[in-house]
């Protein structure tokens, strides 16, 4: 068990660790206490804490860490799909335009088709990182599935 000092929101709860050689802190005292609670070793940041109904600091159970873990690094799979596909969705507004103004869009279809090919790899990719990442049973599970690895 450590010793760790932490603002936490009246409100909000948020909660933001201090370092313990700080000895002077100055903050909000209207919105925030400052609190020390033992806690364990693996302990390192403020995700792998929570404050209970009864105001308590209590460390997170390895099954609500691993959900927040996920969530995370779902976050960070829907951002590197969205800036692989970002360069490419001109071509989709061309293909919409097209279908709306009644235009033949096999010329399009043909024109850009290497362009729908990778769009649809890199579905393909983030559609198995999902699933690998929502599968994943553990945390250090989850730390080996690597979101840099698309290839084109």
């Amino acid at each position: 068990m450590k010793k760790v000092r932490m603002l936490i929101g009246k409100v909000e709860k948020d909660i933001h660790f201090v370092d313990s050689s700080i000895t002077e802190l100055k903050f909000d005292k209207s919105r925030y206490d400052l609190v020390e609670a033992d806690l364990p070793d693996w302990v390192t940041s403020p995700r792998d804490v929570f404050v209970d109904e009864d105001g308590k600091v209590k460390a997170r159970d390895d099954v609500s860490r691993l959900e927040i873990e996920k969530a995370d690094k779902l976050g960070r799979l829907n951002n590197i799909i969205y800036l692989l596909l970002s360069p490419t969705d001109y071509v989709i507004t061309k293909m919409n335009e097209a279908c709306i103004l009644g235009g033949d869009i096999s010329l399009l279809l043909a024109k850009y088709e290497e362009v729908f090919k990778r769009r649809i790899k890199i579905r393909e990719w983030g559609a198995l990182k999902k699933k690998k990442i929502k599968d994943a049973s553990t945390i250090d599970e989850l730390k080996l599935i690597r979101l840099d690895d698309f290839q084109e």
